[in-house]
């Protein structure tokens, strides 16, 4: 499935700058797009169709990034959770992991597509979690200041909050949620 970043991408030529060139073009501001493009904000239909005119793509391609269902005629049901896979455990500042695992547990969650858990298990990262606690992860190849990031380089994968723009990391996710413990 494409997704909006990759229309910007196409349409920029490159990730670096898209979103800011894109939220010119479309009079809007830089934190308008990337909310768009985290699946956190839909524009509405005029946005939508100059968002299309824009990136010179179908409306319904777009709507297919933002998976727009048409407005039901009654009250609107309450968002469905549906089971996150837990992929691994962290328990240090460098940690192996795999998409290929098979899931270890399963959590409750609002259904996001791309969704995916690790729990936590050693106190390395105590700026933002605490041991136990489960972070759920959105799969994406881009982050905005202040994400709290899952990156991968040539030691393994580790966690970081984004203060500036990422460098000889890979990118897997940002992290959308955290379930604490009581």
């Amino acid at each position: 499935m494409i997704t909006l970043n990759d229309l910007l991408i196409k349409w920029n030529g490159k990730e670096r700058g898209a979103q800011s060139r894109l939220a010119k073009a479309l009079g809007r501001s830089r934190t308008n797009i990337s909310s768009w493009v985290r699946g956190l904000q839909t524009p509405g239909e005029k946005i939508m169709a100059q968002l299309a005119k824009v990136l010179d793509v179908p409306q319904t391609t777009l709507e297919q990034c933002f998976k727009i269902i048409p407005k039901p005629e009654s009250n609107p049901p309450e968002p469905a959770l549906a089971p996150i896979p837990v992929l691994g455990n962290i328990s240090s500042q460098i940690f192996p992991f795999s998409f290929d695992l098979q899931p270890m547990d399963y959590v409750q969650f609002f259904g996001v597509p791309g969704l995916f858990a690790i729990r936590v298990q050693g106190d390395h990262f105590k700026d933002f979690v605490s041991p136990g606690e489960i972070l759920i992860l959105r799969r994406q190849p881009f982050a905005a200041q202040g994400d709290i990031a899952m990156l991968k380089d040539w030691q393994g994968y580790t966690f970081k909050k984004i203060s500036k723009e990422v460098e000889k990391q890979e990118l897997v996710g940002i992290v959308m949620a955290v379930i604490r413990k009581f």
